[in-house]
């Protein structure tokens, strides 16, 4: 148990570390929205969950800490959901109703996909 703790534990770091690092290099890259940034990590994770997730199962018998450490630990501490649903908020309460819609449903809508997507091409 205190091994899967720690593989948790190191996933969620590293996975923490470089949402950061995406973070401040989309913002000084693509746009100063903070939204931006959050929307293309959460997308990249639900592609890396779908892919790992379906690659693991059916490909990889990886020992289940190395899962833990990938889907639970790296991929929960990269993507946010929070500040996903913290940013939804702000934006309504900016009366930016247009923005808080799109980024609703672009979120929810490309990350299923994205999750499907990954899943197809780890087959």
């Amino acid at each position: 148990m205190l091994k899967s703790l720690f593989c948790v534990f190191l996933g969620s770091g590293f996975g923490g570390m470089l949402r950061f690092m995406i973070s401040l290099l989309s913002r000084n890259i693509i746009s100063d929205k903070v939204y931006i940034a959050t929307l293309i990590i959460n997308l990249t994770a639900c592609f890396f969950l779908g892919f790992c997730a379906e690659k693991f199962s059916s490909v990889f018998a990886l020992h289940h800490d190395y899962k833990l450490f990938a889907l639970v630990g790296f991929a929960g501490g990269f993507s946010t959901f929070s500040t996903f649903s913290f940013e939804v908020l702000t934006l309504i309460d900016k009366q930016d109703y247009l923005s808080a819609a799109l980024y609703l449903m672009l979120s929810l809508i490309l990350g299923i996909g994205l999750i499907f997507l990954g899943q197809r091409l780890a087959v």
